[in-house]
C-alpha cells in the first residue's frame, strides 16, 4: 500500500513521464520480463499491476537481502544504479543517515515518503500507537557491499 501510494495516488490508469503504467507504476519491458502481458494496457487492470508489481517487488527484496532501503532505492532508481550506491556511496548502517546518502534527490524523497506511508498504514491497520513498529521496518539485517 505504501508503495502503491507514493507511485500512483491509487490511480491505476496513471502513465509517467517515463512510461510507467498503473498501480505499481511499471516500465512496459519490466512487466514483460516479470510475466507475459497481451498489450502494454495490461497494466492498467490492477489484478495484473499488482501481481507483477509485487513479484518484482519481491525479486528486488531477495536481490538486496532484505534490505528495505536499498529495495526501495532499486525500485525507484534501478538495481543497476543501486548497486554502484552500495559499492560506491553507502557507508552507514543506521537507516536515517543511510537514506540521507541517497544520492538522487527524487530517490531520497520516495524513501522517504514510503516509510512515512508505512508508518501511518501501520498505525490505522495494526492500531499502533508508538512509533516502535518503523523501527522494525528498516531492514538492515545484512550490509550489501556488492
Amino acid at each position: 500500500l505504501s508503495l502503491i501510494r507514493q507511485e500512483s495516488a491509487f490511480d491505476h490508469d496513471i502513465v509517467s513521464h517515463a512510461n510507467a503504467r498503473g498501480l505499481m507504476q511499471l516500465l512496459p519491458q519490466t512487466a514483460r520480463a516479470l510475466g507475459k502481458i497481451k498489450s502494454n494496457n495490461d497494466l492498467f487492470k490492477p489484478e495484473i499491476n499488482i501481481k507483477l508489481g509485487s513479484k518484482y517487488l519481491n525479486e528486488l527484496m531477495n536481490k538486496f537481502d532484505g534490505n528495505l532501503i536499498y529495495t526501495l532505492s532499486a525500485y525507484n532508481a534501478g538495481p543497476t544504479k543501486t548497486r554502484s550506491w552500495i559499492r560506491d556511496i553507502f557507508d552507514e548502517t543506521d537507516p536515517l543517515k543511510l537514506i540521507e546518502e541517497i544520492p538522487y534527490k527524487e530517490t531520497r524523497m520516495y524513501v522517504k515518503l514510503i516509510y512515512r506511508n508505512l508508518y501511518f498504514y501501520q498505525f490505522l491497520y495494526q492500531k499502533r500507537r508508538t512509533p516502535q513498529s518503523l523501527e522494525k521496518s528498516f531492514i538492515l539485517t545484512k550490509n550489501v557491499k556488492n
